[in-house]
């Protein structure tokens, strides 16, 4: 065994070796460095041919959309400066039968009052009142035309609006007209495309005009038209800025640049094969040079790095491979090299190590579960004869968690006044951390009923209380109640939780009711108070969402319609069961049509039921 282990190499001794042999290497830099003065060449050479076509189509892209809005607003104004006569409805005629250039047409006197409007609610509306408006005063002090950019108009800032203005010739006022940014693109897109139609950069080049929703609406011999535009992290987003980058767009590789003008993005793209073209020779020699020489080095390396580096490290991590997939009697056992020897034994002892700490970490683990399932059990209120007693309800409750421990949590207790609480609620995680906020939800709910608190504001104050030094982002659903065992009326908040179903001997329905929102999810969450009554017979079947969403084989959810098909049909209270003992009977029933639904599949959240049967004044 000294034998062998004297004429095994080291790793370090064989990497050296091969290194000797590849030296020659370094023309590889040479060719890099050749490589990246052409590259550089050719950004610049690309970039600088690509800009120049964009700032000449920008040019002529912000000249046709200024004459043809200024076209429009003039030809408005001479048409109106002819009429005699003008009133609301004609200006509504106007704008109604040349939808295709106008959503809205203002006649302002030379006051800066609008004298007539295509909305009437506008007329009497002094111009210059307005932040947005009072731009168009300039009309009645020397300037003949005034257009802004588009934006969100000032009494609904969803609907956005391009707005022009042309002065009379008489100076009695002026015409302003808006059209909405739809309608604006619809009309544009053909002149903007003809801007584009018949250029081209270089032999494969294209220039595009790209609106606002990332439709082209114009580019180089309409080969993108009515497209969508499939790269848009590389359009700038600031107006009159310019954006360089090297992309694959429709499919090709390309050199491109864009820039925003107004509510359009002119792009330029130039495929990076034909800029190459010009240093494609000079590349083709030097890569045929360096290849050559490369191969050589490169076969010779790859043969020795794969029968000594290569076999071992593939070994190793196969054996890794199935420790890691649960195989811990895999052993390694790789002795190409010295360093595989040692590091094969090193794997083998830490799996070793490892099987040994996993063992005790599962025992005690065991064992604390434990403790904390009887724990969070003991936590929950039983229904004991101070509630078993009483004949004018009746009341149970269960919890199945789906882990050992669960989120899920009952609670009930009686509060001054003859009044009976009772809560049910979800936390949205599952195991020992749902169950330490359970907890403490618990706690805080039943704390702030006792110092007798309304009930939409007791859940307002446990949002805030929850919601603070709440690191692990949890929240929960909650349904609680207060019942006024005279008179069978009930204050609830409903928030995020299910819909509790009331049933009696005629049938079942669900509590429709509105839902607010998760309790510890929002600090400044408001809750309000809602009522129902229950009458003498009625029992309220409070329940989580482990119930209606446990799912069978197929994966067919339980539903609310079996649920409430289960409580129509359940027998009403005989007179040798007393109430408590009624409603425990429905939550087993419940309990075991869901087991026999879901078929044996597991259990995927925890199934809670409270279960409150209302007698009234006759069950006294």
């Amino acid at each position: 065994m000294k034998y062998q282990r004297k004429k095994i190499r080291k790793i370090g001794d064989l990497i050296r070796i091969c290194l000797l042999q590849v030296i020659i290497l370094g023309c590889v830099i040479s060719h890099i460095c050749v490589l990246a003065v052409h590259i550089s060449n050719e950004n610049r050479y690309s970039y600088g041919l690509i800009g120049e076509f964009v700032d000449d189509v920008g040019r002529d892209v912000n000249e046709s959309v200024d004459e043809w809005m200024k076209d429009a607003t003039s030809r408005f104004a001479e048409y109106l400066e002819k009429l005699e006569h003008l009133n609301n409805e004609y200006v509504e005629d106007i704008v109604r039968v040349n939808p295709d250039l106008l959503s809205e047409m203002n006649i302002v006197d030379s006051n800066g009052i609008i004298k007539y409007s295509s909305v009437p609610e506008y007329v009497g509306f002094d111009m210059a009142s307005g932040e947005q408006s009072a731009e168009f005063m300039c009309l009645l002090n020397g300037e003949d035309y005034y257009q802004q950019d588009i934006r969100g108009n000032s009494y609904d800032e969803s609907i956005r609006m391009l707005y022009a203005g042309k002065a009379f010739s008489d100076g009695s006022g002026f015409v302003e007209i808006g059209i909405t940014e739809e309608k604006f693109f619809e009309g544009m897109s053909e002149i903007l495309s003809s801007v584009v139609k018949n250029r081209r950069i270089g032999l494969t080049g294209c220039l595009m005009i790209v609106d606002g929703n990332m439709d082209i609406i114009g580019s180089s011999g309409e080969m993108y038209n009515g497209r969508k535009f499939d790269a848009p992290g590389i359009l700038p987003d600031d107006d009159g800025a310019d954006k360089q980058s090297k992309t694959k767009l429709f499919g090709q590789k390309c050199y491109i640049v864009a820039t925003k003008s107004s509510e359009f993005y002119i792009v330029g793209c130039y495929p990076v094969s034909e800029a190459r073209r010009n240093y494609l020779i000079d590349r083709l020699l030097i890569f045929l040079m360096n290849a050559a020489i490369f191969s050589a080095v490169f076969l010779v390396l790859s043969f020795v790095l794969k029968r000594h580096v290569v076999h071992g490290i593939e070994n190793i991590n196969a054996s890794l491979s199935r420790i890691t997939e649960g195989d811990l009697e895999e052993k390694a056992d790789v002795r190409t090299s010295l360093e595989f020897g040692e590091l094969s034994d090193g794997i083998n002892d830490t799996v070793d190590r490892l099987k040994t700490l996993i063992a005790e970490a599962e025992s005690r683990i065991d064992e604390e579960l434990e403790t904390a399932k009887s724990i969070q059990r003991d936590s929950l209120p039983k229904v004991g004869d101070a509630f078993r007693k009483r004949t004018d309800f009746g009341l149970y409750a269960s919890m199945d968690t789906a882990k050992l421990v669960g989120g899920d949590f009952y609670d009930f207790y009686f509060l001054p006044g003859d009044i009976l609480a009772v809560t049910i609620a979800d936390v949205s995680d599952k195991g020992i951390p749902a169950a330490m906020f359970m907890m403490r939800a618990k706690s805080i709910l039943k704390g702030l009923a006792e110092e007798g608190l309304s009930i939409d504001r007791l859940v307002t104050e446990a949002n805030k209380s929850l919601w603070e030094n709440n690191e692990g982002d949890m929240f929960v659903t909650v349904w609680m109640g207060f019942i006024e065992l005279e008179t069978g009326k009930v204050r609830y908040v409903h928030a995020g939780h299910t819909c509790p179903v009331r049933f009696n001997k005629d049938g079942a329905e669900l509590v429709k009711q509105k839902r607010e929102l998760l309790v510890g999810g929002m600090p400044d969450a408001a809750y309000h108070e809602q009522e129902m009554t229950l009458k003498p017979g009625d029992t309220l079947l409070l329940y989580t969402d482990g119930v209606t969403e446990a799912v069978d084989r197929n994966k067919e959810e339980f539903g609310y319609d079996r649920l409430l098909e289960l409580l129509s049909g359940m027998p009403d209270r005989d007179e040798d069961t007393d109430p408590s003992g009624y409603c425990q009977m429905v939550c087993e029933r419940v309990h075991e049509e869901v087991m026999s639904f879901a078929e044996g599949e597991p259990q995927a959240d925890d199934i809670t039921m409270l279960c409150v049967r209302y007698e009234g004044k006759r069950g006294r």
